[in-house]
């Protein structure tokens, strides 16, 4: 055996084994991208649920919201117009009554 040749022999086995170690490493480095990416795409997907609910519970609650002022004003205006005719049937007859005694 050459003693030359036994030193490339090993010079190639750690080169083989870096090129190995950089190839896993770039392999993982591959893999983590993909679930960063996988991540980022679900994310993206929520993220446009989340909107598309948020923008119809804004309607829902907007018009439930003017419905209600509606009603409350509705409410208010019946209660002056009915306090006014209940005064006003009160005060006709106390005023009758008494005019004739």
């Amino acid at each position: 055996m050459v003693p030359g040749r036994a030193l490339e022999d090993v010079l190639d086995d750690e080169e083989s084994s870096d090129k190995t170690d950089l190839t896993e490493a770039v392999e993982r480095l591959s893999d983590v991208l993909r679930d960063v990416e996988s991540e980022q795409k679900n994310l993206h997907l929520r993220l446009q649920r989340n909107h598309q609910t948020v923008s119809s519970n804004e309607s829902r609650v907007f018009y439930a919201g003017l419905l209600e002022g509606l009603v409350v004003v509705a409410m208010g205006i019946f209660q002056v117009l009915f306090m006014k005719q209940l005064f006003a049937e009160k005060n006709s007859n106390f005023s009758g009554g008494r005019m004739g005694v």
